[in-house]
């Protein structure tokens, strides 16, 4: 699962234009990682926070704040969002069989 998020964060990132080396970019994102455990936090409130802990810990390596919370929050989207949105379909087709 570590592995499957860095490289979402990774290819995100450099998707929206943050240039970094590829080793810098899996190190920052494995501290961002890390300092988001210990965060605890309700998923609607859980965005906006990883996306502060991700402008701090990214903040030495672009000043693109806008690429950095887009890349988060699109693996917010990916993770979360689109799979809750896809059972919420399926058990509404469940429920309209019966």
């Amino acid at each position: 699962r570590y592995g499957v998020y860095l490289s979402q964060y990774v290819l995100l990132f450099t998707f929206f234009g943050v240039t970094a080396n590829c080793f810098v970019l899996f190190v920052h994102n494995g501290v961002m990682l890390l300092a988001q455990t210990f965060s605890p936090l309700v998923p609607l409130v859980d965005a906006g926070c990883r996306s502060g802990i991700a402008v701090y810990v990214f903040k030495n390596i672009t000043e693109n704040n806008l690429a950095v919370i887009s890349a988060v929050l699109a693996v917010w989207c990916i993770n979360l969002v689109i799979p809750a949105f896809a059972g919420y379909i399926f058990i509404l087709r469940k429920k309209s069989f019966k």
